[in-house]
């Protein structure tokens, strides 16, 4: 073993009531003034550690669920499954679509075939089944008996009468069960499979089953077509006979009242209304222009000189505007008398005569005109008030031929689709058409599709799995303690210092010869006692793995704090009773005897101390004993403690207090002892009472360096290690670590 590094101890003066201890962060250890650290569980370290824990279980169940998955494959029959598809079209799309003429002269019969559903009861049917059995070969007649079903099977085996053959009726029933019948959602095609322990039975009975449905098909619409052209004939006659009287009808009503149609819809009187409404429309256009002009010629404006182009009256009042220029232009320069003025007077008069009479003549002319266009637009309302009567004349009877009409025209329709549907039903039962074709026909299995050997073991396995999860839930239910190295680590999410194996005393029975008596004598004990080998097995047997797992557990805590500095001070304690805090307390400090190291074993346990006994000492005196003196009385420490027998390893005892113990504790010169045992001492190894029954160890622990939590393999619960491992946390106590003890492999 390497040698321990050196210990450094902090010079406390022995008059200082309340020491102050300085402590240095450890590795993985929370400190003394963080916040309390919950512990939680993690999901996934959880299961792993859960399936770590029942691997064994889990492997035999899963191997149990194989095995009984294997059982029930090979008690199966080998079923082989035989399949063909067909395409199913709607025949009536191409003939004797009635609907698109008439719904009443749709055939009910013809509407199995719109429904694809309607084609798959068919292909279910026990009457087809019936024909197909029938068409099969005898010898094929009598399926395998791994065909039926188990209940038939066990009824044949308690029947009295065994060798009686299977009934006609159990062999439909069998075929029906191993029928199926599937419809393809993409398309209209359908899947038929058929199962069966003869692979080639299954074959021929799905190839015979496609064909005979087929034929089936072909001899329905046979016998629909043929059906059809029968009815189709006596519709067509009755339709011919209801034509002729129709027509027949018409005519004579339109010979009766005089209602004239030519080509079409053309009729005369309508078309010589419009003639007489567009005349009449443009005679009143025409009075409206004369009208204007009348009035315009009798009012002309004051300024108006014009006539209309090309009349005497526009050239008279031309060379009167030129003659009243003249003497204008004359007037300026001679007087009125002057006779070139009297002369241009007198022509201007003249004119003016003529111009008067001009424009009477053209103003009569006017009105003669207006006078005409007044009479035109009267004749013709007259015309068109005499013709619309007799349009309105008429309008009855043209209401009655267009029913009669349609009625023959509505006739003439469902003549000539009859006659058209006739002849296509003519076509249809000369040909023997199908509305199903099988697209690929069944071939012999080579394999069987069940039992599904691969299916059946996943199915098992997964079951078995399924059960060990189940039976490890019920042992985690019963069982919540910590069995091995790693547990401690995963549930408390503390560092594990180590692990210690169960230790068996050698103090009886054989296997004393390996005692070492010299050693055994110097620790004064008379007699080999079992309590004694297990606390200092570390000393007695140095080269056994116990005294090497201690050494181990004396190096994780060296080692722990990350400036190489070792606690000075450590509490050992645990969550339950009996757990084996004293014995690893005492095996510590024989581990560090071996390397020249001064320890002092300081019983905290006041109510029921064990050390003394141990180290055959009698606690007749003790440091509870300088507690109770007035006083500063730490530099008596040496007074109180006794030698253990193993080197460099003293005791230090409580004496015989069986009360106030808390009262001690809480008290200032504990603080001073443990300041005094600083300075005199390498190590001072603690240890306390269990945590579940007294607040001693959460009191020691805070005045100490660090916690040791030590654990006993198979008897600690996890919750009460969780729940000692969250009040050292919530009380700020730094915790070094933990050991397993007494654990077994």
């Amino acid at each position: 073993m390497p040698n321990l590094p050196a210990i450094s101890h902090p010079k406390e003066s022995p008059s200082i009531a309340a020491p102050t201890v300085v402590r240095l962060p450890l590795s993985g250890v929370p400190g003394r003034l963080r916040e309390p650290v919950t512990v939680d569980e993690s999901v996934i370290l959880d299961l792993a550690e859960f399936i770590r824990r029942h691997y064994r279980v889990f492997l035999a169940t899963a191997l149990l669920g194989l095995g009984i998955a294997a059982a029930i494959t090979m008690s199966q029959p080998r079923l082989y499954r035989a399949e063909a598809n067909i395409e199913i079209q709607d025949l009536n799309d191409n003939f004797l679509n009635l609907k698109e003429v008439s719904p009443l002269l749709a055939s009910p019969q013809s509407s199995f075939s719109n429904d694809l559903q309607t084609q798959l009861r068919i292909l279910e049917s026990r009457s087809l089944l019936e024909r197909v059995l029938n068409q099969l070969p005898e010898e094929t007649k009598q399926p395998p008996a791994g065909m039926r079903g188990w209940w038939s099977r066990l009824r044949a085996a308690r029947s009295t009468t065994s060798s009686a053959a299977v009934t006609h009726d159990e062999i439909v029933e069998n075929a029906e069960r191993n029928l199926g019948v599937r419809e393809s959602r993409q398309a209209r095609i359908v899947d038929l499979t058929y199962d069966s322990e003869d692979p080639k039975y299954a074959a021929a009975f799905v190839n015979r089953l496609a064909q005979q449905y087929i034929d089936q098909s072909v001899e329905s619409r046979m016998e629909i077509s043929r059906g059809t052209t029968v009815w189709l004939g006596r519709q067509a006659e009755e339709m011919r006979a209801q034509l002729e009287a129709s027509e027949m009808k018409l005519q004579k009503y339109a010979h009766a009242s005089g209602f004239l149609v030519t080509s079409g819809d053309h009729r005369p009187a309508e078309d010589q209304l419009r003639q007489i409404q567009e005349n009449l429309a443009k005679a009143q256009e025409n009075r409206i222009m004369r009208q204007a002009r009348m009035e315009t010629a009798a009012n002309p404006p004051a300024d108006a000189t014009e006539g209309p182009t090309g009349s005497a009256l526009r050239e008279y009042n031309t060379r009167l505007t030129d003659l009243r220029r003249q003497r204008a232009d004359l007037i300026t320069v001679y007087t009125p008398d002057f006779d070139g003025v009297k002369r241009l007077d007198g022509q201007i008069r003249a004119l003016e005569a003529a111009v008067r009479t001009e424009s009477a003549t053209m103003l009569q002319s006017i009105r003669i005109d207006y006078n005409d266009a007044v009479r035109r637009e009267k004749l013709l309302e007259d015309s068109y008030v005499q013709q619309i009567g007799r349009v309105s004349a008429q309008s009855d009877s043209a209401v009655q031929y267009e029913i009669l009409k349609r009625e023959v025209d509505t006739n003439r329709e469902l003549y000539n689709a009859i006659l058209q549907r006739s002849a296509e039903a003519r076509v249809a039962s000369a040909m023997h058409a199908s509305n199903a074709r099988v697209m690929d026909t069944a071939k012999v299995p080579r394999l069987p599709y069940s039992p599904n050997a691969f299916l059946n073991l996943l199915w098992g396995g997964t079951a078995g799995l399924l059960f060990g999860v189940v039976l490890g839930r019920c042992r985690e239910s019963y069982d919540r303690s910590i069995r091995k190295p790693g547990d401690l680590s995963v549930h408390l999410r503390v560092p594990e210092l180590g692990m210690v194996p169960k230790m068996r005393a050698l103090s009886s029975g054989k296997g004393v010869a390996l005692w070492d008596a010299s050693r055994l004598r110097a620790l004064g004990a008379k007699t080999p006692d079992a309590s004694v080998e297990i606390a200092l097995a570390t000393w007695l047997r140095c080269k056994s793995p116990v005294a090497d797992s201690f050494r181990g557990i004396v190096a994780s805590i060296v080692m722990s704090n990350e400036l190489g500095r070792t606690p000075q001070v450590i509490a050992i304690t645990s969550a339950q009773p009996l757990e084996g805090k004293t014995t690893v307390a005492t095996n510590i400090a024989a581990a560090l005897a071996h390397v020249n190291r001064k320890v002092l074993l300081f019983d905290g346990n006041l109510r029921k101390p064990r050390l003394h006994d141990i180290f055959d000492q009698v606690d007749t005196y003790g440091f509870a004993d300088l507690l109770t003196l007035p006083g500063e009385n730490s530099h008596l420490l040496s007074y109180v403690t006794l030698p253990t027998g193993l080197p460099n390893v003293w005791l230090a005892t409580p004496g015989p207090h069986e009360s106030g113990a808390l009262d001690l504790l809480y008290s200032r010169g504990m603080a001073s002892l443990l300041a005094r045992a600083r300075e005199e001492y390498d190590l001072i190894l603690i240890d306390t009472p269990a945590m579940m029954d007294l607040p001693d160890a959460r009191i020691l622990g805070n005045m100490s360096d660090g916690v040791v939590l030590v654990v006993r393999s198979g008897a600690t619960d996890r919750r009460a290690a969780k729940a000692a491992m969250a009040r050292l946390q919530q009380d700020g106590i730094p915790v070094l670590g933990t050991v397993l003890n007494r654990w077994t492999q």
